[in-house]
Protein backbone atom coordinates (compact mmCIF):
# COMPACT_ATOMS: atom_id res chain seq x y z
CA UNK A 1 0.00 0.00 0.00
CA UNK A 2 2.89 2.31 -0.48
CA UNK A 3 1.28 5.46 -1.82
CA UNK A 4 2.56 7.10 -5.27
CA UNK A 5 2.63 11.27 -4.81
CA UNK A 6 1.99 12.71 -8.68
CA UNK A 7 2.68 16.01 -9.49
CA UNK A 8 -0.32 17.80 -11.27
CA UNK A 9 0.83 20.86 -12.06
CA UNK A 10 3.54 23.78 -11.44
CA UNK A 11 3.55 27.30 -9.98
CA UNK A 12 6.30 29.46 -10.49
CA UNK A 13 7.74 31.71 -7.72
CA UNK A 14 10.71 33.69 -6.47
CA UNK A 15 12.73 31.37 -3.60
CA UNK A 16 13.00 34.12 -1.06
CA UNK A 17 9.25 34.24 -0.26
CA UNK A 18 9.59 30.80 0.61
CA UNK A 19 12.53 30.39 3.32
CA UNK A 20 14.16 33.20 4.99
CA UNK A 21 17.47 33.98 3.77
CA UNK A 22 16.09 32.44 0.41
CA UNK A 23 17.64 33.91 -3.21
CA UNK A 24 15.75 36.04 -5.82
CA UNK A 25 16.14 33.13 -8.22
CA UNK A 26 12.87 31.67 -9.44
CA UNK A 27 11.82 28.22 -8.90
CA UNK A 28 9.05 25.72 -9.85
CA UNK A 29 7.13 24.30 -6.97
CA UNK A 30 4.79 21.32 -7.51
CA UNK A 31 1.57 20.59 -6.30
CA UNK A 32 1.03 17.43 -5.50
CA UNK A 33 -2.04 15.03 -4.53
CA UNK A 34 -1.64 11.13 -3.75
CA UNK A 35 -2.55 7.92 -4.34
CA UNK A 36 -3.01 4.45 -3.09
CA UNK A 37 -4.58 0.91 -2.93
CA UNK A 38 -6.37 0.15 0.21
CA UNK A 39 -7.08 -3.42 0.97
CA UNK A 40 -10.61 -2.87 1.82
CA UNK A 41 -11.66 0.15 0.61
CA UNK A 42 -9.64 0.29 -3.27
CA UNK A 43 -7.69 2.86 -4.70
CA UNK A 44 -8.18 5.98 -2.52
CA UNK A 45 -7.02 10.03 -3.73
CA UNK A 46 -5.53 12.29 -0.88
CA UNK A 47 -6.12 15.99 -2.53
CA UNK A 48 -6.69 15.67 -6.66
CA UNK A 49 -4.27 18.76 -7.64
CA UNK A 50 -5.03 21.46 -9.84
CA UNK A 51 -6.65 20.54 -12.84
CA UNK A 52 -8.45 22.83 -15.76
CA UNK A 53 -11.50 23.67 -13.39
CA UNK A 54 -9.39 26.24 -12.32
CA UNK A 55 -7.24 27.43 -15.07
CA UNK A 56 -9.86 27.05 -18.69
CA UNK A 57 -13.52 27.12 -19.58
CA UNK A 58 -16.36 28.15 -18.18
CA UNK A 59 -15.36 29.66 -14.57
CA UNK A 60 -16.58 32.49 -12.04
CA UNK A 61 -14.46 35.47 -11.91
CA UNK A 62 -12.91 35.01 -9.03
CA UNK A 63 -11.48 31.45 -10.28
CA UNK A 64 -10.37 33.58 -12.80
CA UNK A 65 -8.63 36.55 -11.21
CA UNK A 66 -7.03 33.60 -9.06
CA UNK A 67 -5.84 31.44 -12.02
CA UNK A 68 -4.59 34.45 -13.65
CA UNK A 69 -2.41 35.03 -10.42
CA UNK A 70 -0.91 31.67 -9.81
CA UNK A 71 -0.60 30.64 -13.94
CA UNK A 72 -0.61 27.36 -12.53
CA UNK A 73 1.33 25.39 -15.25
CA UNK A 74 -0.92 21.59 -16.05
CA UNK A 75 1.21 18.99 -15.84
CA UNK A 76 -0.09 16.56 -18.60
CA UNK A 77 1.04 13.09 -16.94
CA UNK A 78 -0.05 14.17 -13.74
CA UNK A 79 -3.37 15.62 -14.40
CA UNK A 80 -5.61 12.89 -12.75
CA UNK A 81 -7.43 11.29 -15.36
CA UNK A 82 -4.23 10.26 -17.46
CA UNK A 83 -2.61 9.52 -14.26
CA UNK A 84 -5.77 6.86 -13.09
CA UNK A 85 -6.08 5.91 -16.81
CA UNK A 86 -2.14 4.60 -16.27
CA UNK A 87 -3.06 2.33 -13.53
CA UNK A 88 -6.22 1.12 -15.31
CA UNK A 89 -8.80 3.26 -13.47
CA UNK A 90 -11.32 6.14 -14.10
CA UNK A 91 -12.47 8.97 -11.72
CA UNK A 92 -15.53 6.80 -11.46
CA UNK A 93 -13.41 3.89 -9.86
CA UNK A 94 -12.27 6.02 -6.82
CA UNK A 95 -14.36 5.55 -3.92
CA UNK A 96 -12.93 7.64 -1.05
CA UNK A 97 -10.86 10.93 -1.00
CA UNK A 98 -9.24 12.36 2.06
CA UNK A 99 -9.08 16.28 1.96
CA UNK A 100 -5.83 17.84 3.73
CA UNK A 101 -7.58 21.23 3.55
CA UNK A 102 -10.05 22.93 0.96
CA UNK A 103 -7.54 25.45 -0.72
CA UNK A 104 -8.38 25.45 -4.24
CA UNK A 105 -4.88 23.28 -5.17
CA UNK A 106 -6.26 20.63 -3.42
CA UNK A 107 -9.66 20.32 -4.04
CA UNK A 108 -9.58 20.88 -7.85
CA UNK A 109 -10.82 17.63 -9.53
CA UNK A 110 -13.66 16.83 -6.51
CA UNK A 111 -16.43 17.26 -8.85
CA UNK A 112 -15.23 14.87 -11.27
CA UNK A 113 -15.25 12.19 -8.67
CA UNK A 114 -19.00 11.06 -8.57
CA UNK A 115 -18.59 7.77 -6.66
CA UNK A 116 -16.63 8.92 -3.96
CA UNK A 117 -17.03 9.32 -0.01
CA UNK A 118 -15.22 12.51 0.75
CA UNK A 119 -13.26 12.92 4.33
CA UNK A 120 -12.36 16.08 5.30
CA UNK A 121 -12.59 18.42 8.77
CA UNK A 122 -16.24 18.64 9.08
CA UNK A 123 -15.49 21.53 11.38
CA UNK A 124 -13.63 23.76 8.79
CA UNK A 125 -16.19 22.69 5.94
CA UNK A 126 -18.89 24.17 8.41
CA UNK A 127 -16.75 27.63 9.54
CA UNK A 128 -15.90 27.97 5.44
CA UNK A 129 -19.65 27.80 4.67
CA UNK A 130 -20.38 30.15 7.33
CA UNK A 131 -17.41 32.54 6.53
CA UNK A 132 -17.76 35.56 3.97
CA UNK A 133 -17.44 35.22 0.39
CA UNK A 134 -14.70 37.74 0.27
CA UNK A 135 -12.94 35.68 3.42
CA UNK A 136 -13.22 32.45 1.82
CA UNK A 137 -11.44 34.03 -1.61
CA UNK A 138 -8.39 35.97 0.14
CA UNK A 139 -8.07 32.65 1.55
CA UNK A 140 -8.31 30.78 -2.07
CA UNK A 141 -11.46 29.11 -0.93
CA UNK A 142 -13.51 28.07 -3.88
CA UNK A 143 -16.48 26.02 -2.59
CA UNK A 144 -18.32 25.91 -5.64
CA UNK A 145 -15.37 23.39 -6.30
CA UNK A 146 -17.04 21.23 -4.39
CA UNK A 147 -20.06 19.04 -5.75
CA UNK A 148 -23.02 19.82 -4.87
CA UNK A 149 -23.71 16.85 -2.95
CA UNK A 150 -20.61 17.46 -1.34
CA UNK A 151 -21.95 17.70 2.20
CA UNK A 152 -24.24 14.06 2.10
CA UNK A 153 -21.02 12.46 0.86
CA UNK A 154 -18.71 14.06 3.68
CA UNK A 155 -16.99 11.73 6.57
CA UNK A 156 -15.59 14.11 9.06
CA UNK A 157 -12.62 13.23 10.83
CA UNK A 158 -14.02 14.47 13.93
CA UNK A 159 -16.32 10.60 13.40
CA UNK A 160 -13.18 8.46 13.43
CA UNK A 161 -12.24 6.13 15.83
CA UNK A 162 -9.17 7.83 17.66
CA UNK A 163 -5.44 5.67 17.90
CA UNK A 164 -1.83 7.10 18.81
CA UNK A 165 -0.05 8.42 15.55
CA UNK A 166 3.63 6.84 14.78
CA UNK A 167 7.40 8.58 16.21
CA UNK A 168 5.54 11.26 18.34
CA UNK A 169 2.79 12.53 15.96
CA UNK A 170 0.42 11.64 18.77
CA UNK A 171 -3.30 12.02 18.76
CA UNK A 172 -4.86 10.74 15.20
CA UNK A 173 -7.86 9.34 13.65
CA UNK A 174 -7.64 5.98 12.23
CA UNK A 175 -9.62 6.27 8.16
CA UNK A 176 -10.48 2.60 7.79
CA UNK A 177 -10.37 1.59 11.27
CA UNK A 178 -7.46 -0.96 10.62
CA UNK A 179 -4.72 1.09 11.65
CA UNK A 180 -2.96 1.36 8.24
CA UNK A 181 -4.07 4.91 7.30
CA UNK A 182 -4.16 8.03 9.68
CA UNK A 183 -5.53 11.54 9.44
CA UNK A 184 -2.65 13.54 11.40
CA UNK A 185 -3.76 17.09 13.10
CA UNK A 186 -1.58 19.60 11.02
CA UNK A 187 -3.26 23.23 12.04
CA UNK A 188 -2.34 26.39 11.40
CA UNK A 189 -1.78 26.63 7.67
CA UNK A 190 -5.43 26.40 6.47
CA UNK A 191 -8.80 25.90 8.91
CA UNK A 192 -8.85 21.91 9.26
CA UNK A 193 -5.66 21.36 8.02
CA UNK A 194 -4.01 17.82 8.36
CA UNK A 195 -1.50 15.26 7.04
CA UNK A 196 -1.60 11.71 6.47
CA UNK A 197 0.10 8.93 7.96
CA UNK A 198 1.18 4.71 7.02
CA UNK A 199 2.60 3.79 10.01
CA UNK A 200 3.05 0.28 9.13
CA UNK A 201 5.29 1.38 5.86
CA UNK A 202 8.58 0.39 6.84
CA UNK A 203 9.85 3.48 7.29
CA UNK A 204 6.75 5.12 8.46
CA UNK A 205 5.44 8.11 5.95
CA UNK A 206 3.93 11.21 7.08
CA UNK A 207 2.61 13.29 4.11
CA UNK A 208 2.60 16.95 5.25
CA UNK A 209 0.58 18.41 2.94
CA UNK A 210 0.96 22.03 3.48
CA UNK A 211 3.13 21.90 6.98
CA UNK A 212 6.16 23.72 5.18
CA UNK A 213 6.10 23.96 1.67
CA UNK A 214 10.07 23.87 1.38
CA UNK A 215 11.58 21.01 3.02
CA UNK A 216 14.85 23.21 3.59
CA UNK A 217 12.77 25.45 5.36
CA UNK A 218 11.17 22.48 7.66
CA UNK A 219 14.70 21.17 8.39
CA UNK A 220 15.96 24.68 9.63
CA UNK A 221 12.61 26.33 11.22
CA UNK A 222 13.04 28.81 8.19
CA UNK A 223 9.42 29.04 7.26
CA UNK A 224 9.21 32.05 4.74
CA UNK A 225 7.48 35.41 4.73
CA UNK A 226 4.81 34.02 2.13
CA UNK A 227 3.67 30.92 4.37
CA UNK A 228 3.36 33.33 6.95
CA UNK A 229 1.25 35.27 5.27
CA UNK A 230 -1.51 33.08 4.02
CA UNK A 231 -1.00 31.28 7.36
CA UNK A 232 -4.24 31.10 9.26
CA UNK A 233 -2.77 30.26 12.45
CA UNK A 234 0.78 31.27 12.83
CA UNK A 235 1.92 29.96 16.24
CA UNK A 236 -0.23 27.08 15.08
CA UNK A 237 1.40 26.52 11.81
CA UNK A 238 5.02 26.83 13.87
CA UNK A 239 4.21 23.76 16.12
CA UNK A 240 2.87 21.78 13.07
CA UNK A 241 6.25 22.20 11.23
CA UNK A 242 8.06 21.10 14.57
CA UNK A 243 5.73 18.10 14.99
CA UNK A 244 6.78 17.46 11.03
CA UNK A 245 10.55 18.02 11.61
CA UNK A 246 10.59 15.74 14.70
CA UNK A 247 9.10 12.51 12.72
CA UNK A 248 11.20 13.33 10.06
CA UNK A 249 14.58 12.96 12.56
CA UNK A 250 12.80 10.22 14.48
CA UNK A 251 13.21 8.58 11.31
CA UNK A 252 10.18 8.48 9.50
CA UNK A 253 9.74 9.35 5.76
CA UNK A 254 8.53 12.86 5.14
CA UNK A 255 6.36 14.25 2.36
CA UNK A 256 5.70 17.68 1.56
CA UNK A 257 3.31 18.79 -1.28
CA UNK A 258 5.32 21.97 -2.65
CA UNK A 259 8.98 20.28 -2.02
CA UNK A 260 10.73 20.64 -5.54
CA UNK A 261 13.16 18.29 -4.57
CA UNK A 262 12.61 14.62 -5.35
CA UNK A 263 10.93 12.49 -3.35
CA UNK A 264 13.29 10.87 -0.71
Amino acid sequence: MDPEFPISSYVGSPEWPLIKGGKWRKIQLPIRYGFFRHPRSGPVLIDTGYTDRVTSGTRSLDLRLYSSGLSPRLDDEGQLEPFLGGRGLTCEDIRAVIITHFHADHISACRDLPNARFYASGAAYEQLRGSSHLKRILHGVFLDLLPPDFQERLTPFETLPATEGPLGLGACRDLFGDGTVLIVPLPGHAIGHVGVAFPRIEPPLLYAADAEWLREALDTARTGIAARLVADDRDASERSSALARAFAEAGGRLVLCHDPEPLP
